[in-house]
């Protein structure tokens, strides 16, 4: 007999409520990985769907496998925790089928609808949620990350198509605030905590009267900043945990170096960033920018820096490679990056010319820099030439090229 030979095998599990609830009904995932998949690749899992009808679930794996529980976010009314349990062991084909039992706690949800400033529907907005406070059972719960994960799956960034939307089983005693966007349109719910005496509550979201965020970029010299790439970008923060931001679609300058953002909601706790990315030559900029009062920006010249990058193996120029400098104290982010104006030239050459003055940690796009640590930092301004020896990475398709004259 062959003992890894695969053999269809039911699995009963059953789904335990609480005294005085109803049984548990929907849908879940019964995830199996096989003997022989564990041995070549043990995160390839395969699924197969679980209907749980009166609290049992019945389903027929492939034994011997590996078994874990997901995606019970179909059952309405109770939340089991992510991932609640999964097999050390090898379930093998026996004479009586597979039983586990499964703790369903109650739990709860949040609906309603989502209303422009004249009480119509937004229709298709992208949805977020936002957990503002850990149940009670999760205070200290060190990988919260997966199940916060869990409860914004299949919500957070979907479009609703009607204006109606409603979320997945929350676990109670957590509070949350339903998060809406369109464009750079933001609304906010309140904070909502779910607990067992109200476990389903509705809330409708309604924009209030909104306002603009409007001004002028000017150039160094004063005149105006034309064709210049603006975006906006919308924070809105609780806490470490419950944050969450988005950078709208890009807008340019017109030829007066004006610039509009319209439909803006100015309610706190909503934070608003100009990111303005002018290009070679000029300095990125990031601003608080509050609706209402128009403002006007005047960018500042770019710092330069050269360099070169050779192979280490030929000590032949890389052309074709793209340098990148990685700012290391942007708090924001948001202009944490930038190019090289242009890919490095026949002789490894490259330049920046829009640094300001902070430090950076420059790195090769398909190629390491080689040298004792911190010797791809710069500071703009200071820090006005550089040489670099790299190792092209085996996927690189860089190729060193020979200088003429040389054999």
């Amino acid at each position: 007999n062959n003992q890894s030979a695969i053999t269809s095998h039911p699995a009963i599990l059953t789904f335990e409520s609480p005294e005085g609830y109803p049984p548990v009904n929907g849908k879940a995932r019964l995830w199996y990985m096989t003997k022989e998949v564990s041995e070549s690749d043990h995160r390839k899992w395969s699924g197969l769907d679980l209907l749980i009808e009166n609290g049992v679930g019945k389903v027929d794996f492939p034994a011997p496998a590996y078994l874990r529980l997901a995606q019970t976010e179909a059952i309405k009314g109770f939340w089991i925790e992510p991932d609640s349990w999964k097999t050390d062991k090898l379930v093998v084909a026996g004479p009586d089928p597979y039983e586990r039992t499964i703790v369903a706690e109650p739990a709860g949800s949040i609906y309603g609808q989502i209303l422009d400033e004249q009480g119509k529907l937004i229709k298709h907005a992208n949805m977020g949620l936002l957990l503002v406070k850990r149940p009670e059972k999760y205070r200290d719960y060190d990988n919260f990350h997966w199940v916060k994960t869990r409860m914004t799956r299949g919500f957070a960034d979907r479009a609703t198509e009607t204006g109606k939307f409603h979320t997945p089983t929350l676990p109670l005693g957590g509070s949350y605030v339903i998060v809406a966007r369109e464009g750079n349109t933001w609304l906010m719910s309140k904070p909502i905590k779910l607990t067992e005496a109200n476990p389903i509550q509705e809330v409708t979201l309604r924009l209030p009267e909104t306002e603009q965020i409007r001004g002028r970029i000017l150039l160094p010299d004063k005149s105006p900043a034309v064709d210049i790439e603006l975006t906006l970008n919308c924070s809105l923060r609780y806490s470490d945990e419950a944050e969450q931001n988005n950078t709208g679609h890009a807008i340019r300058t017109d030829n007066r170096g004006l610039f509009l953002f319209d439909r803006i909601n100015p309610q706190k706790p909503l934070e608003y960033v100009l990111r303005i990315k002018p290009g070679p030559g000029l300095q990125p900029r990031n601003i608080e920018v509050k609706p209402g009062r128009a403002r006007t920006f005047t960018l500042k010249k770019g710092l330069p820096l050269k360099g070169k990058i050779v192979d280490d193996k030929t000590g032949w120029p890389i052309p074709g490679a793209w340098v990148y400098a990685e700012a290391l104290a942007d708090d924001s982010g948001l202009n944490r990056f930038r190019n090289s104006d242009q890919v490095t030239d026949k002789d490894g050459g490259f330049v920046f010319t829009s640094l300001n003055d902070k430090r950076y940690r420059l790195s090769v796009g398909g190629a390491d820099i080689l040298g004792p640590r911190k010797v791809n930092e710069i500071i703009g301004g200071k820090t006005k030439e550089v040489e670099y020896r790299v190792k092209l990475r085996d996927w690189s398709e860089l190729k060193p090229r020979q200088p003429e004259g040389e054999e």
